[in-house]
């Protein structure tokens, strides 16, 4: 997949080629992500992908910066006032943008104001799924990092935020940010992807591989 929305900003190469206790599993993992691509990871349920994302963060910290968009539970957002997250969010991803006044500009940002203004109307335990998946994914990905981690980053979210998030996402791996993906979608893979791996069970061992895109 090709795309010309800018130049690389960065060049890092994450690369695992090795044997990996995993809590439930050896991962014999053969792996890479390059900022600028988006990497797309997928498995079967409980194969450990979510797992493999733990081990990285854990093992690799000192050598990247990490942005992690988990399953885990969204705690407290008393740190950041939802206005702060809009601003913060904005300046983050439209310094990329040269035309502000774009339709694309404007889509997102009355989108964002339209979403994070549930939280002045709402408790955090009040949000709907779909609410705190976009407020996960929106601090998340203010975050300034090398490479950033959606763990199927699409749960709870109706058609109309999934196309704003892949349009996001696209946007910081065109801009030189790694994007390494846990997806079960093979269509969307097929649209977003640059290279995909598969962790798959051989008996008693998972294998972690790159695999050909559709």
């Amino acid at each position: 997949m090709s795309r010309n929305w800018g130049n690389n900003l960065n060049n890092r190469k994450l690369t695992i080629n090795q044997l990996i206790e995993l809590p439930h599993v050896e991962l014999i993992a053969k792996f890479q992500a390059t900022s600028g691509e988006i990497v797309c990871l997928k498995g079967e349920n409980g194969v450990g992908k979510t797992q493999f994302f733990d081990w990285i963060k854990n093992k690799m910290k000192r050598e990247f910066i990490f942005s992690f968009i988990d399953q885990k539970p969204l705690h407290c957002l008393a740190t950041i006032t939802v206005l702060e997250t809009k601003k913060l969010f904005l300046d983050y991803f439209f310094k990329f943008c040269v035309d502000k006044n774009s339709e694309h500009y404007q889509l997102v940002d009355r989108q964002l104001f339209d979403d994070l203004q549930m939280v002045w109307k709402n408790n955090l335990e009040d949000l709907s799924g779909g609410q705190k998946q976009l407020l996960k994914l929106y601090l998340g990905m203010i975050q300034k990092a090398d490479f950033y981690f959606f763990d199927e980053p699409f749960h709870y979210l109706d058609e109309s935020r999934q196309r704003i998030i892949k349009d996001v996402i696209k946007s910081f791996s065109s801009f030189g940010k790694g994007i390494i993906m846990i997806d079960h979608d093979q269509k969307r893979i097929d649209q977003m992807g640059d290279r995909l791996f598969e962790m798959k069970w051989q008996k008693d061992k998972v294998f972690l591989s790159e695999k050909e895109m559709n």
